[in-house]
């Protein structure tokens, strides 16, 4: 039975996610990464923002890895004043500083995101997923504010586990859905991208 408080349900799937094996959100990492390169949206963008994933995520790097040998522009977001702050990377070798939360991110100096820098493709983390794009975060509203904010066109992609994809979740009115889910075994396509 699915938790009805959106603390219970973190909780929950916080869970049980802690009790994968590292080796499981690798693999489901690197599987999914393979299911979004073969897909048009993949092609379609040149920048990518990726999440760098902890310990209890999906496995990101392979795709960073896959990113950067395709010569995209990559960039990951560090936190800053309630805010996410993208920053150019050029691989999964870092350097990377511990931010705040304890999430892997790009030291100072570092090239920001820039208006000339979209469209984008923006690989979005989450406790989890519906396949209506509803989107359960750690409760901080960094990426539906980033969303609100951003500079230009972005096609967003939910990237998680198989087991984050609920039946249903319960928005608020400041939540932004993704356009598509992918996982380990399958790509979702939710809503096409708007007009660029």
């Amino acid at each position: 039975m699915q938790p009805n408080s959106k603390p219970d349900l973190r909780a929950e799937v916080t869970r049980r996610l802690k009790i994968l094996p590292s080796s499981q959100l690798h693999e489901e990492g690197a599987a999914a990464g393979r299911l979004l390169r073969e897909t048009f949206y993949w092609n379609r963008y040149e920048t990518v923002l990726l999440f760098l994933s902890t310990p209890f995520e999906i496995d990101t790097i392979p795709l960073l890895e896959a990113a950067a040998a395709q010569g995209k522009k990559i960039f990951v977001p560090r936190t800053a004043g309630g805010k996410l702050l993208f920053c150019r990377v050029f691989g999964a070798a870092g350097p990377w500083k511990t931010g705040s939360f304890g999430i892997r991110e790009p030291p100072d100096p570092a090239e920001p995101l820039k208006t000339q820098d979209f469209p984008a493709l923006v690989v979005v983390p989450g406790l989890a997923f519906d396949p209506a794009g509803n989107r359960l975060g750690h409760g901080k509203a960094y990426y539906d504010r980033f969303f609100a904010e951003a500079q230009g066109p972005c096609f967003k992609i939910g990237f998680c586990m198989d087991l984050q994809v609920l039946s249903r979740l319960s928005a608020d009115p400041w939540d932004v859905p993704v356009d598509a889910l992918c996982t380990g075994s399958r790509f979702i396509l939710i809503a096409e991208h708007p007009g660029e």
